[in-house]
């Protein structure tokens, strides 16, 4: 068995049927987040302190009318609906934690943009507050902005670090030491951005097809908002821990989950989205990078698992391995498989980004 990578599964997503959008349903939470789905509704808190000024304010006519326009072309041109169809013919059940509060959002919007084009004024007393409620989604779960304002408030408060544990347990090795390589080979917001800890264990930890040399806990699509502060990287005794260059490896790997379309807390939803299907789209490339890992013991170590749960593994195992080859080996990789390499360009600048 070789070393490998491993990412702690989420909790499953609890299925909620769709309900007809209703004026009422949205005058009884005006003035709140209109969360939708339990994938994130535990992970508010801060989002919810960073809206709350925000939503005690009754915007002005003409703002609200050009956050209406601004929602109407940010619709237009993500290309969120093939990209929901796409994802859930690919990944059935499995895409529900990604399109949930997507579709939720849009069936409000789509039900607005409808009335508007039957010559409805969206703006009067009678039709403000639906607009509003539908304005507040795109703010929280759409809007850029919102994201990056977030991060930044959050680096200004609380800078870009991460405790660094139990690595003086790795001879010739030590916190400090762990800490200067790291910060020497990666970009702070990359590395620090969505990871509060950095922990060695002194222990050899197996699946059945692989022993594991690393683990990225994460808190998914809960932890969209911010970093909470579990979002944790365990190391595990391995061959070549001694070695710079393995360790290096392992912990790119493992930043590569934290920075993923379900754990990045920089990319709005329809982002997400975008980026699963990119991912998974080079994934069914026969000229893409080839590794044992994703080709051979993801499917072994899932055997049990459906297709369409194992392909969605190895999107996730896929891209965290691209990240680690970027890395690691970036020239290379540019060389030989650049698609691959602008994959992980691409969305790696979105998460490196100053807020």
């Amino acid at each position: 068995m070789g070393n490998k990578f491993e990412q702690i599964p989420q909790e499953p997503v609890e299925e909620k049927e769709e309900k007809k959008v209703t004026r009422r349903d949205f005058l009884k939470t005006m003035g709140k987040i209109a969360v939708g789905g339990a994938i994130i509704a535990s992970g508010l808190d801060k989002g919810v302190e960073a809206l709350a000024e925000q939503e005690k304010k009754d915007p002005k006519i003409e703002q609200i009318k050009e956050d209406w326009t601004e929602f109407k072309q940010v619709v237009k041109e993500s290309k969120v609906r093939d990209n929901i169809k796409f994802l859930e013919q690919t990944y059935g059940s499995i895409a529900d934690g990604m399109v949930f509060q997507l579709k939720n959002n849009l069936q409000l919007f789509d039900q607005l943009v409808n009335e508007e084009k039957n010559g409805v004024d969206l703006t009067n007393e009678k039709n403000k507050d639906l607009l509003k409620a539908s304005i507040e989604e795109y703010h929280t779960y759409w809007d850029q902005g919102f994201f990056d304002e977030t991060v930044r408030k959050a680096e200004n408060k609380e800078g870009l670090s991460a405790k660094i544990e139990g690595f003086e347990r790795i001879e010739g090795m030590d916190n400090e030491k762990v800490q200067e390589l790291l910060e020497d080979n990666f970009n702070k917001r990359w590395l620090y951005g969505n990871t509060s800890s950095f922990e060695y264990v002194d222990e050899l930890k197996s699946r059945k097809t692989f022993d594991v040399a690393g683990e990225a806990h994460t808190e998914g699509l809960v932890g969209i908002f911010y970093k909470s502060g579990k979002e944790k990287i365990k190391i595990y005794k391995n061959e070549g821990m001694k070695d710079e260059e393995r360790l290096l490896e392992i912990m790119s790997h493992e930043i590569g989950h934290h920075q993923d379309w379900e754990n990045s807390n920089r990319l709005p939803l329809q982002d997400r989205l975008q980026f699963l299907r990119e991912v998974t789209e080079r994934l069914g490339s026969s000229d893409r990078f080839h590794s044992s890992y994703v080709e051979i013991d993801i499917p072994c170590e899932y055997s049990d698992y459906s297709p369409q749960e194992i392909k969605y593994i190895q999107a996730i195992e896929y891209w965290a391995v691209m990240v680690e080859n970027y890395d690691r080996h970036g020239e290379d990789l540019k060389k030989n498989k650049l698609e691959d390499y602008e994959l992980v360009d691409k969305w790696r600048g979105k998460a490196i980004k100053k807020p």
